[in-house]
């Protein structure tokens, strides 16, 4: 009985989530369709951003809500966020959440240049 609840398992389609496969490439090529980020209109701007920031920065969207924008600021090149009250807590507690994104070399892609625009 155990060996057939074994090939039963062994048969069937078991799905991984360890390393998911992940096409990205879609956003790269829309972000490289709207051109330039100081030419982006705010809508297309604060979309780009977002994304740039959750990918970059490992950020939910709850996270990217909670910004401090007058603690943030970029540093030799590097930007430096602070998240009020994040989602996490320790004990019991709301902790600030630093972040530090680097600069990326093309600048369609580069999430630097798209919160300081």
């Amino acid at each position: 009985m155990l060996a057939d609840f074994t090939k039963t398992l062994d048969d069937a389609s078991i799905v991984s989530f360890v390393r998911p496969v992940l096409d990205i490439a879609p956003v790269l090529d829309t972000f490289k369709e709207w051109g330039p980020t100081s030419d982006l209109t705010v809508k297309r701007l604060t979309a780009k951003l977002c994304r740039l920031l959750s990918v970059t920065g490992f950020l939910r969207p709850s996270d990217i809500h909670r910004i401090d924008d007058k603690r943030s600021h970029v540093t030799l090149g590097v930007l430096h966020l602070v998240i009020v009250a994040p989602k996490v807590k320790r004990a019991g507690r709301p902790i600030e959440k630093p972040c530090q994104i680097a600069p990326h070399t093309d600048p369609i892609l580069c999430p630097v240049l798209a919160y300081s625009v």
